[in-house]
């Protein structure tokens, strides 16, 4: 077992880890405020046996320092092999540039189709009405790289798949182990001019409470190869997206309250119609459970490494982003486990 904490200043980004028997989860928080991420760390690691973790598929350990986890952070945002980097006469990835990097991270209101690609607004031109959409900048959302590893003694003789833990296998296991989730204060959003949505009349002046927990999306990409990803929606709040030529009322622009809203004083965000099947597949909570990887026995006593992606947004398109919200702290728990693969449904 290895333990380390260091105190934060403004935000913080908090992952515990933690294996039991064969069943491994992984814990992470991340906070941020309205201004950009600090460059210190709040982070907490417990390790027993069961999994071992690494973010350039070649170091693995039993535990994630806050240094490694900010490394695999700015490297991504950069496009950097961090393995590579590292057996590289020159690395770019030096402490000093780590740290600069890392404290431009903040937050924005953008979309994506692919878990890979994140477009948002220009906010200084319009068309019709409407916002120019231009490509987000990686410092916009975070993401990062998590290789696995299977760590036992034992025969290998079983398949065990990646997943986060389901609310169902939570209820069935015998370790209980938690649910991911998000938390963030409720917000009063003030409406600058009179509009209806979802039949609901609101005069100028009118508040609205938003939460903006219920506009995050958490994505997992889990077959490069085949750009299989998952999207996770963990709350859905006033309603999701708004699309082009929707008449269902959960995707109708004319149903969606902050596009109404932003209409309403001269803005808007332009309804997307290429998203349109990825909207309505993500996945709502983390009811269902989805397994990202397999591990599959390849020796009498090994398992092949498995690599995801991993990428937490706010959802522009999303009714409880209001470009008037002040963006308060919000807190994540992402708790993946390994369990035994019965021969069910996975993506490989």
């Amino acid at each position: 077992m290895g333990s380390f904490k260091r105190k934060l200043i403004l935000s913080s980004i908090s992952l515990l880890m933690t294996a039991v028997c064969l069943t491994s989860t992984t814990y992470a928080w991340f906070a941020r405020n309205s201004e950009a991420w600090t460059e210190e760390l709040d982070f907490e690691i417990e390790n027993h046996d069961g999994l071992l973790i690494s973010i350039d598929g070649e170091n693995y350990r039993s535990s994630i320092t806050n240094d490694l986890l900010k490394k695999a952070i700015v490297a991504k945002a950069n496009n950097i092999d961090v393995l590579a980097d590292s057996k590289s006469g020159d690395p770019k990835l030096t402490s000093s540039f780590i740290n600069t990097e890392f404290s431009k991270i903040a937050f924005k209101d953008v979309s994506t189709a692919n878990v890979k690609d994140f477009i948002t607004i220009d906010e200084n031109n319009k068309t019709d009405g409407y916002f120019n959409i231009i490509d987000a900048s990686s410092y916009n959302y975070i993401s990062f790289d998590l290789y696995f590893r299977v760590n036992t003694n034992r025969l290998a003789d079983k398949s065990y798949n990646l997943s986060f833990v389901s609310q169902a296998y939570s209820d069935n296991s015998e370790s209980h182990l938690p649910l991911s989730y998000v938390t963030a204060p409720d917000t009063k959003a003030k409406v600058y001019s009179a509009f209806e949505a979802n039949g609901v009349e609101y005069k100028a002046d009118d508040e609205i409470t938003v939460n903006l927990a219920n506009a995050i999306r958490i994505g997992v990409i889990h077959d490069e190869s085949n750009k299989g990803f998952t999207i996770y929606e963990p709350y859905e709040g006033y309603g999701s997206y708004c699309i082009e030529g929707e008449t269902d009322v959960k995707y109708n622009p004319a149903h969606n309250l902050m596009l109404q809203h932003l209409l309403a004083y001269g803005g808007g965000l332009n309804p997307l119609s290429s998203n349109k099947d990825v909207y309505k597949n993500t996945q709502k909570n983390f009811d269902k459970e989805i397994s990202f990887a397999k591990f599959n026995a390849i020796s009498e006593s090994k398992y092949n490494d498995v690599k995801i992606t991993i990428a937490i947004w706010l959802e522009g398109y999303d009714s409880d982003y209001l470009s008037t919200v002040n963006l308060t702290d919000l807190s994540f728990f992402l708790s993946f486990c390994k369990m035994e693969d019965l021969g069910g449904n996975s993506n490989e």
